[in-house]
């Protein structure tokens, strides 16, 4: 990309963009109303503290109004425990889904979390209602899923054409290096990451977020 082509000494020069604070990528995994979507991703970085909220796991829900397209989005952030909403017009809303991990880690563990991998799943059952989940991994052991409560329906666009699993990244908030590898896609979700046996409504205050 280029902005603002100038020139100097009859000459046109190109000045480079700065990339953009945020970055969605929609992916090959979706349907339209009815179908469920399951998506697993693996998080690893030499510092996940440093990550922080720079990696969201979530869905895209795609409609129009007066001709326009229009995205909605919900997405989810594996460190922070955050779940962010981002409207059509880019407002935002966020609350806590489940506790940031690097300020509920005690020394010990926040060393490991350092040194490890996260695994977070994002899944829209048929019903439309949403669940994120995690797991940290750590020496090869991996710790049991924890699942915030399901977003549901009546909270969700219900206009949607269409709906995509979908990777945000917010550029401005990484830190460190960090590999977001994809390791799950499908209807379900994989035997090793169950839903709760207990499942239960997302309870959280929502408050105002800066795209």
């Amino acid at each position: 990309d280029n902005v603002g082509p100038s020139s100097v000494g009859g000459q046109r020069q190109r000045r480079p963009s700065a990339p953009p604070t945020v970055a969605a990528v929609p992916l090959s995994v979706g349907g339209c109303y009815g179908d469920a979507i399951a998506v697993g991703v693996q998080l690893t970085s030499r510092s996940l503290g440093s990550v922080g909220e720079a990696f969201l796991l979530g869905v895209d829900f795609l409609g129009s109004w007066n001709g326009q397209g229009q995205v909605f989005t919900v997405c989810f952030s594996p460190v922070s425990g955050r779940v962010f909403l981002r409207f059509p017009d880019g407002e935002g809303l966020v609350a806590m889904g489940l506790p940031d991990l690097t300020a509920a880690a005690g020394t010990t563990e926040l060393a490991s979390l350092e040194m490890g991998s996260i695994e977070a799943f994002m899944f829209m059952s048929t019903l439309g209602g949403i669940s994120f989940g995690r797991r940290r991994a750590a020496g090869g052991k991996k710790c049991n899923m924890e699942w915030c409560g399901e977003l549901p329906p009546e909270f969700l666009p219900t206009l949607s054409e269409e709906k995509y699993a979908s990777l945000t990244f917010q550029v401005d908030k990484l830190l460190d290096k960090a590999t977001i590898s994809i390791t799950w896609a499908g209807q379900l979700l994989p035997f090793s990451a169950p839903l709760p046996t207990s499942p239960h409504t997302f309870c959280s205050i929502w408050g105002n977020y800066d795209w």
